[in-house]
């Protein structure tokens, strides 16, 4: 029995060397690796995966051809459009001047420019391997459509000419007030906030001093376009009009607008205050990423409670007529969950709209339509879009593919097989088109401070950009030594793997050591029928010897 003890007490300490061992290689001494300045990384000796294509188009692509496959079917859509665009007038925040109303001032493309090329575009559809999507009704209109998940460019046609956006202004509005504010928070509309706005703008006749929460302004800024609503949040997020007016530029800049400039919240008339279907996209589909926004502007109706001056409940509705049946169903379309209109006399119609099926989020920028065009548009841009592209999923797709063995890896200082990609990354591509033929190229983003995200996994197709993942190293460390000297990237071992794999192994050899011991403690010796020591040899002897002993005693007793 006493061997017994020291043999399991043997297997005990080869385990406990094990789990030392473990810990060992976990907090073993990091790898070092030296980043010269002038010097480029060894490249690795596999194959690239983009070896077949030199394409390095980004997902932000702000230039894609957009040639009409069905002209004939598209004059016919733009007559019926006309017919019918004298019926309905939604334009809730009109702006009455007698300036000059000429249309979108900031444009850099004369209309007749812009109907040229949407002809020459048209014309050269059936050469592209990137669908064309179809003309607009009026070849003064701009619009963009762009997958929310993988932030593809899917369609755009004039998306970098310059337009006022009147109301569609307040998605940046709503999403910095909801990114920086809270939604029980009080807000109190100022003198500004009630009388700085144009007479006959949209309003919901709030009153100075009126208090109420931010996110019932949110409500009324977004579904009926309340245009004091929206001075109000500015004031209350900004601490000062001037100052959220910097945070709106800011976050432009920050999405990578680069023809926005934003001069009030609210998008009512000025000069300075332009975006572009492009931009105005990036800002659409960065606003969507939060869930609050999504609700807000996917809400038909909402009541605000009584306030301190108000004492009856004021009734909202919203006016995207895609989404709500509220002056006319002409427009509605089954797949809208949201978005925001806009109307001034000078910006003429714009719209912001988002559209889901089948598991794919789509949002469509139109600028500078007429009465009824923007929202017919918008719905065959989305049919055409839904039919011609489809998602893949960028944790499913490149599971087993390494990231050394794709182009751009010898861009990087550290060692890409500790690397991974972020998950949830979504790619959009043409429909007929596999995942395999994307080009895929990596980012390095080089020193940026984030020891998280180093770069980018970027993905294109026919010179489109089709969506990216973040390549992310958890334990990559920068250290920049004194006098400029090159840095040293320290890289420390990957704890995920030992918790994922040894640990759990060690862990299992421990219990099963352990249950051993229990059974032998409760049945005596049954460990040793599985191992042939003594004791079982012993025990066996002995009973057969009592066997022989009971047969002769009765053999005897007969």
């Amino acid at each position: 029995m006493n061997n017994h003890l020291k043999e399991i007490r043997g297997k005990f300490l080869v385990a406990l060397v094990l789990f030392a061992v473990g810990l060992g290689y976990v907090a073993a001494p990091t790898q070092v690796y030296a980043v010269e300045e002038t010097e480029a990384s060894e490249t690795e000796e596999e194959t690239p995966l983009s070896a077949e294509t030199e394409s390095d188009a980004s997902a932000n692509s702000t230039e894609t051809e957009n040639p009409s496959e069905e002209p004939e079917a598209e004059s016919t859509a733009a007559e019926e459009t006309r017919q019918t665009s004298e019926e309905d007038s939604d334009s809730e925040d009109t702006a009455q001047t007698t300036e000059d109303t000429s249309v979108n001032e900031p444009s850099t493309t004369s209309a007749s420019e812009s109907a040229s090329e949407q002809e020459s575009q048209s014309e050269g559809a059936s050469n592209e391997k990137w669908p064309g999507g179809v003309a607009l009704t009026n070849p003064e209109e701009t619009g963009v459509v762009m997958d929310v998940d993988s932030g593809a460019l899917l369609y755009s046609y004039g998306g970098d000419i310059r337009h006022y956006p009147a109301s569609i202004t307040k998605v940046m509005t709503a999403m910095l007030a909801i990114e920086n504010g809270n939604l029980d928070d009080i807000v109190t509309f100022s003198k500004e906030a009630v009388y700085g706005i144009e007479r006959g703008s949209a309003h919901i006749a709030r009153d100075v001093g009126e208090e109420m929460p931010l996110r019932d302004c949110l409500y009324g800024m977004m579904l009926e376009s309340a245009n004091e609503c929206a001075y109000a949040i500015a004031e209350h997020i900004g601490g000062d009009f001037d100052t959220f007016i910097e945070m709106m530029n800011e976050k432009a800049k920050e999405l990578g607008c680069k023809n926005t400039h934003f001069c009030n919240p609210n998008g009512l008339f000025d000069e300075e205050h332009y975006t572009t279907a492009y931009d105005m996209a990036l800002i659409a589909r960065a606003a969507y990423e939060n869930e609050t926004f999504d609700e807000i502007v996917g809400t038909k109706n909402y009541t605000i409670p009584p306030t301190n001056i108000h004492e009856e409940e004021t009734y909202l509705n919203n006016h995207h007529a895609m989404l709500n049946y509220y002056k006319t169903k002409r427009y509605l379309y089954e797949y809208c969950v949201g978005g925001k209109t806009g109307y001034t006399t000078e910006a003429n119609n714009t719209l912001v709209t988002y559209a889901k099926k089948d598991g794919q989020t789509l949002v469509c920028v139109i600028l500078n339509a007429e009465q009824g065009c923007h929202y017919n548009d918008t719905t065959r841009l989305f049919e055409y879009c839904f039919e011609h592209f489809n998602n893949y999923s960028v944790d499913e797709e490149m599971a087993s593919v390494r990231l050394t063995m794709i182009d751009g890896a010898e861009a990087f200082s550290v060692d890409m097989n500790e690397a991974r990609l972020a998950a949830g990354a979504t790619v959009t591509l043409p429909a007929g088109v596999a995942f395999s033929e994307a080009a895929k190229k990596l980012v390095s983003y080089g020193d940026t401070g984030d020891d998280l995200v180093i770069g980018a996994l970027e993905f294109a197709y026919a010179d489109h950009g089709a969506g990216q993942a973040e390549v992310l190293f958890e334990k990559a460390k920068i250290i920049e030594e004194e006098g400029g000297a090159p840095a040293e990237i320290v890289v420390h071992r990957r704890f995920e793997k030992a918790v994922k794999w040894f640990l759990p192994t060690l862990g299992g050899a421990a219990v099963f050591i352990l249950l051993l011991l229990i059974q032998h403690v409760y049945t005596r010796a049954p460990y040793h029928r599985y191992y042939g020591s003594r004791l079982l040899r012993r025990h066996f002897r002995r009973k057969r010897k009592k066997n022989r002993r009971r047969r002769r005693r009765a053999a005897r007793d007969e």
